[in-house]
């Protein structure tokens, strides 16, 4: 968001969040079909009597990762056109080379970032499945038995875990596509402001944070931890999942004016 007003922001990061709503959606469902078949093949090696399951979780590594970097990507693509737009209407200049200096970066970390979380997603999976696995043989369940208790809780365990994730990286990439678009431009950063949702669901320490204000190059301090923007994939799991929050930039011109209305009030 750049140069929103008080009086409108409710409405901005609530249409935001509608926004997202329907792009997380969308990378649940590619997601959840993957990891119900990891979870589907580990059972089978379990029921042939194979408890040694980290193969079978690292063969769908490719897979989750593409369907991370489609995702990171479509996200950063509406984020930089909106952004932009944004700036236009801030009267703030752009250089000439912005998309490719832009894009140079986000491919670099999307890439990145996709790697980095299916490494964790597929450590997640195995602490899980072992879970479950040790669980039958203490309770003296045969492999038929324990891989019939892996399918039965795979809907449950892979349906909210997509969600989880969906909604967590669809949000940091997000938050990464609006930081690198401004600094991809020559506009001018008098401060950027942490906005949090504003709701009974935003954890304490983001309600804190929210009102946050710090320079261009700055980290805000959250939850006792320094993070660039809400999302910041440098935080701990428990300071950026499920996060709604947003960065308010503030352009130099407009701290002088007044606020302009976003672009972003526009549905997808």
């Amino acid at each position: 968001m750049v140069n929103v007003a008080d009086s409108i922001m409710n409405n901005v990061v609530g249409n935001l969040i509608q926004q997202w709503t329907l792009l997380e959606n969308a990378y649940a469902n590619k997601l959840y079909p993957i990891m119900s078949r990891q979870w589907k093949d580990v059972a089978k090696s379990v029921e042939n009597g194979d408890k040694i399951i980290s193969d079978t979780v690292s063969e769908y590594t490719r897979e989750i990762n593409e369907a991370m970097k489609v995702n990171y990507r479509r996200v950063s693509e509406i984020y930089f056109e909106r952004t932009l737009e944004d700036l236009e209407n801030a009267k703030s200049a752009e250089q000439k080379d912005t998309e490719n200096i832009f894009w140079d970066t986000m491919n670099k970390w999307i890439a990145t970032e996709a790697a980095r979380e299916v490494v964790m997603v597929n450590s997640t999976t195995r602490k899980i499945l072992n879970s479950i696995i040790k669980r039958g043989i203490e309770d003296g369940l045969g492999d038929p038995e324990i891989a019939k208790n892996i399918r039965t809780l795979s809907p449950i365990s892979n349906k909210v875990r997509a969600n989880r994730i969906a909604r967590t990286e669809t949000h940091t990439a997000y938050s990464k596509a609006t930081n690198e678009t401004i600094r991809s431009t020559t506009t001018r950063i008098r401060n950027k402001v942490w906005v949090s949702a504003g709701d009974e669901r935003v954890r304490i320490d983001h309600a804190v944070a929210s009102g946050q204000s710090v320079g261009m190059d700055e980290f805000f301090f959250v939850g006792n931890e320094h993070l660039e923007f809400p999302g910041d994939s440098r935080g701990s799991a428990g300071n950026i999942i499920n996060c709604r929050c947003i960065v308010n930039y503030i352009t130099v011109r407009q701290f002088r004016n007044f606020y302009l209305l976003p672009t972003l009030l526009r549905s997808l």
